[in-house]
């Protein structure tokens, strides 16, 4: 599990940040809690009972498929709202848009799950192209519908512009 990021922020900012329900891979237990800025409290621990699922997500044209998660009756608020980009891109330090802020809810757009099987994952070995993906997903690739607002508009720009610093044109 990861929330060292919010554990950052909480000690930035003074503020309490709430988690989960997150998975621990090891145990199979959801945990939720809160980091402070005080450290991390955890809030509750339960033994997990529903199935591991692969997930697509999208991100404009970047389709993305992710595990470690399990089915939820609410993928919009898991995905729209709720998962934070940092625990999806694990090696990424930190994820920032110059609109939201740091670790910006709503980047990540769901699409379709499947169950986490060992047929679906050898599928999924064998997609070599977006409509291979998207046949396994049983979609056409469009985002689910959701009342939650996208909050990527400014990212690729700001990314754009960042290169354009590092390597500024000649």
């Amino acid at each position: 599990m990861y929330v060292e990021h919010l554990l950052t922020e909480a000690e930035r900012d003074g503020k309490n940040h709430w988690f989960g329900p997150l998975i621990c891979s090891k145990c199979n237990h959801e945990i939720k809690g809160e980091c402070t800025p005080r450290g991390v409290k955890i809030e509750s621990v339960y033994k997990c009972k529903r199935k591991q699922i692969l997930a697509l997500l999208r991100f404009r044209d970047l389709y993305v498929v992710i595990d470690k998660y399990r089915e939820s009756d609410d993928y919009d608020f898991l995905f729209h709202s709720h998962q934070c980009p940092t625990n999806i891109m694990r090696s990424s330090i930190e994820v920032f848009d110059p609109k939201y802020g740091s670790d910006p809810h709503g980047v990540f757009r769901f699409v379709s799950a499947v169950e986490d099987t060992e047929e679906n994952r050898g599928a999924l070995d064998k997609c070599s192209k977006l409509e291979s993906l998207f046949q396994l997903f049983g979609t056409d690739g469009s985002e689910a519908p959701s009342e939650w607002p996208e909050k990527n508009h400014g990212v690729l720009p700001w990314i754009v512009e960042q290169q354009r610093k590092v390597r500024p044109e000649s």
